[in-house]
């Protein structure tokens, strides 16, 4: 039986799909060591690491600077994501 953590870090995935990341598995297809989304919208990068329900960490480049980085459970790394603008400056201020 799936606890609520495992429960929300399923939500987190979906959620992280409705954002536009796409994502690959890095390891054995049926046990991977960690799942990787991503998404790129012109000179800006979004990359998440999941590692399992409770260890997450993302992080947002804009032209080659890191701009933000969060880790953390994967719900609460989705949740800090879904607040990052998806219009930036070249500065990786928030326009929007």
């Amino acid at each position: 039986m799936a606890t609520d953590l495992e429960r929300d870090a399923m939500s987190a995935v979906r959620k992280l799909v409705l954002l536009g990341f796409t994502g690959s598995s890095i390891g054995d297809p049926a046990l991977p060591d960690v799942l990787m989304y991503g998404r790129r919208n012109l000179d800006m990068l979004d990359a998440v690491r999941v590692f399992g329900p409770d260890q997450a960490e993302a992080v947002r480049i804009v032209q080659g600077r890191l701009v933000h980085e969060v880790s953390g459970t994967l719900p609460d790394v989705v949740q800090a994501i879904a607040r990052w603008s998806s219009i930036v400056a070249h500065d990786g201020r928030k326009l929007g």
